[in-house]
């Protein structure tokens, strides 16, 4: 990246293209979001995919997973900013994210800095690879114990995970969700309880 004079969007970008192009990675995908520094706000501003993905599709008003690495790298950001620790080079993280309730396995890997300089927010941008058998083959720090390894969810509202550290909003969606579906199940036994009475 410093020896191309790249900037992290473009670096990250090319690395999505050749992936795709010359490795043969087919599902893949590449988000960004910004991080309004006062208040703390996430907001994805770039989606692309190649696959059929788990997430991504919640409501604008939700809260979305602060366990990707997408989020926690502009947190850590933010801290360093705070703490007049940051030096000015992107922080790069990388991930391992499965997904809560389905067999869906991603290779994250995210890049933060301010956007642009002075503007008062920062963003991260981060591709994610499916974890096949292609990958696999092509990726040899997957079984690295310093990778991080980390369940996620598309958003608080979504999840049904109780222990999260990370949570910033309750599921009421999930419950919502949960009621209607006891609710579902509830209805068959009534109108077998009112056909017996009858």
């Amino acid at each position: 990246m410093n020896t191309f004079d790249a900037t992290p969007e473009i670096f990250m970008h090319r690395i999505s293209n050749i992936m795709y192009r010359h490795f043969g990675i087919q599902e893949l995908f590449f988000l960004r979001f910004d991080d309004v520094l006062n208040p703390n706000s996430f907001k994805p501003t770039q989606e692309m995919h190649t696959a059929k993905l788990p997430f991504m599709h919640g409501s604008v008003n939700e809260h979305y997973c602060r366990r990707w690495v997408s989020l926690s790298i502009l947190e850590d950001l933010g801290r360093l900013q705070a703490a007049y620790q940051w030096d000015g080079a992107a922080l790069c993280q990388a991930q391992i994210a499965d997904f809560v309730d389905t067999s869906n396995r991603y290779l994250l890997i995210s890049l933060a800095r301010d956007s642009p300089p002075g503007h008062g927010y920062n963003s991260s941008l981060t591709p994610g690879f499916a974890l096949n058998d292609r990958l696999k083959t092509l990726v040899g720090f997957l079984d690295d114990p310093a990778l991080m390894r980390k369940e996620v969810n598309e958003t608080c509202e979504r999840c049904r995970l109780h222990d999260c550290a990370e949570r910033s909003w309750a599921p009421v969606i999930w419950q919502r969700m949960q009621r209607n579906k006891a609710l579902k199940q509830f209805i068959p036994s009534l109108r077998t309880a009112y056909s017996d009475k009858r």
